[in-house]
């Protein structure tokens, strides 16, 4: 028998559904494919599967987007990641994406604006500089405002930003994040009008009283920027972020006890580092009470104690905390001045002569050790030390 005549019916109804489907795909791509016109009748019955094998390698690129574990698969994962905040995973993955492809444009922009997010600053500016910044979707661009921002550029983020708010200059977002690029620039005139004229619009952003506060604190209005994070909460009453900063602000305010009163959520909401500060705030406050009751020991006496008890506990929070070196060594530093008014003189002079090698002792840690040698019968180098600091500061110590 011929060919076509020893197919098995199966195959025969197979290949003529593979030819209606090709031939209504070739209908609606004529410039995609061979006309079926031309395809000889015998392929028709018995060679269709090469016509479909020929449609399905003319159109890779729209199913490689969809087959699992493909390019376009894994630059689906890579984003997902990004959005659940696994920001390293992530970026190495686009990152051997674009190796392979470094043609692809999505994948290129992408991987910008997630190696931003990560603050892979230097990375994501060396591919974006390698075009025309116009060339690059707004969302790419507006990401790079964020990333020069990051690499202390704020004048070449503005200038970005600048175009885009040509464009969009509604766009609310986008007018906070130029105030902020004012801000770090320090024209501060110009980034107060600016949010003067988009108040009305932006009081429910919480943006907004971000940005003001940080307008505030730049100028040194600490009050003020105290009532923007209480206005942002007036409308946000739950806003994690808000509360937060009104905390610290209240510390910045010299009212540690104030921002202390959050006991109840304040391991949740501060980070170590800030909640040691909180602590060694209200430290200093009671040590400056204690100072001023010296005339009653048993008062001095309770007041450097709490405040020593209040050092202990942001050095214990500080132990595991990465980068805290410098405000460890603070803390120890103002525990002198608990140990002096303690009356500890022996573990006063332990602690400052391992301090004293590790780096310069500011003159109030001089004056504590000064103090306690004349307490502990050592007037020749207590006098030593006294007449250093008076020679250095003669008003300070006039009276």
């Amino acid at each position: 028998m011929s060919g076509p005549a020893i197919i098995h019916p199966v195959l025969v109804h197979l290949n003529t559904l593979f030819f209606h489907v090709a031939s209504l795909v070739i209908h609606l791509f004529p410039m995609t494919f061979v006309h079926i016109s031309l395809i000889p009748q015998t392929m028709r019955n018995t060679g269709i599967n090469l016509l479909v094998v020929f449609i399905l390698l003319s159109s890779a690129p729209i199913l490689q987007a969809a087959l699992p574990g493909t390019t376009g698969d894994r630059h689906d994962q890579a984003v997902l990641l990004a959005r659940k905040g696994q920001l390293k995973q992530a970026v190495l993955q686009l990152e051997k994406l674009h190796h392979q492809n470094p043609a692809n444009d999505s994948i290129t922009n992408d991987l910008i604006v997630i190696a931003g997010w990560a603050h892979r600053y230097e990375e994501a500016k060396t591919l974006f500089e390698k075009k025309n910044p116009d060339s690059y979707p707004e969302y790419v661009r507006y990401a790079m405002v964020n990333v020069y921002r990051g690499l202390k550029k704020p004048e070449t983020g503005l200038q970005l930003l600048q175009r885009l708010l040509r464009h969009h200059p509604d766009n609310i977002r986008w007018q906070l994040r130029k105030a902020l690029l004012l801000i770090d620039m320090k024209r501060l005139d110009q980034a107060e009008t600016l949010l003067a004229s988009i108040a009305d619009r932006a009081v429910h952003i919480k943006d907004f009283h971000l940005t003001s506060a940080y307008l505030h604190e730049s100028k040194k209005k600490w009050l003020a920027a105290l009532g923007d994070y209480e206005n942002g909460l007036a409308f946000l009453p739950n806003d994690t972020l808000l509360r937060r900063k009104e905390i610290l602000s209240l510390n910045q305010l010299r009212a540690p006890s104030a921002a202390l009163h959050h006991t109840d959520i304040r391991s949740q909401l501060l980070k170590k580092p800030e909640l040691a500060r909180l602590l060694t705030g209200r430290a200093a406050q009671l040590l400056r009470w204690s100072t001023n009751a010296q005339k009653d020991f048993r008062e001095t006496r309770l007041f450097s104690m709490k405040a020593l008890a209040l050092q202990l506990e942001a050095l214990a929070l500080l132990t595991d905390a990465p980068k805290t070196q410098k405000q460890q060594r603070q803390i120890y530093l103002d525990m002198l001045i608990s140990l002096r008014n303690l009356r500890r003189m022996d573990n006063l002079q332990t602690l400052y002569t391992a301090l004293a090698d590790q780096g310069p002792m500011p003159d109030y840690t001089q004056q504590a050790l000064a103090d306690s040698l004349l307490t502990t019968h050592q007037p020749d180098r207590a006098r030593i030390i006294y007449k250093k600091l008076v020679d250095k500061n003669p008003k300070k110590y006039q009276d």
